[in-house]
């Protein structure tokens, strides 16, 4: 019975998504300190570049955010997992730059899809975005879980 109840378990979380995410105001950067990447959970990853802006993303201590610069971008990546959503939370004082990705469907602060990396790009030539927490859906089958303790 202790058997058939770990296997049950085990595939109830296998078809479950799972959701990870991370707070830039958490985790202790120093002001206009350049973020390149950062790691959100295991196999999870945010990578920030400057594309075309004159400007690296940066943290900041006013907005407690990072802030991503019009021309740059930030790519979430998941490793041997598929994204099916990532949510934005902005800092305050953020600013209104559009923001297009290359894939799937991204309104307001909410992007859905289905892919393993996901590129968001802040439009414009100036101005910038505050990108405060950014949670990560992984989709269904996308995580396997540890074996539960007996």
């Amino acid at each position: 019975m202790k058997k058939i109840t770990l296997l049950l378990s085990a595939v109830l979380f296998t078809v479950m998504s799972f959701a990870a995410s991370i707070d830039f105001s958490a985790q202790g950067y120093e002001n206009a300190q350049v973020i390149e990447s950062a790691t959100i959970a295991d196999g999870l990853v945010v990578t920030f570049d400057k594309g075309t802006s004159q400007n690296a993303p940066a943290y900041y201590n006013t907005g407690t955010a990072v802030r991503v610069y019009g021309g740059s971008t930030m790519t979430v990546t998941a490793t041997g997992s598929t994204i099916s959503k990532i949510v934005l939370t902005y800092g305050s004082g953020d600013k209104n730059n559009a923001i297009t990705t290359n894939c799937g469907t991204f309104a307001t602060d909410t992007w859905t899809g289905s892919a393993s990396s996901v590129t968001f790009t802040v439009d414009g030539t100036s101005g910038h975005r505050r990108i405060k927490i950014i949670e990560v859906t992984l989709g269904e089958g996308g995580e396997t879980p540890e074996t539960p303790e007996q």
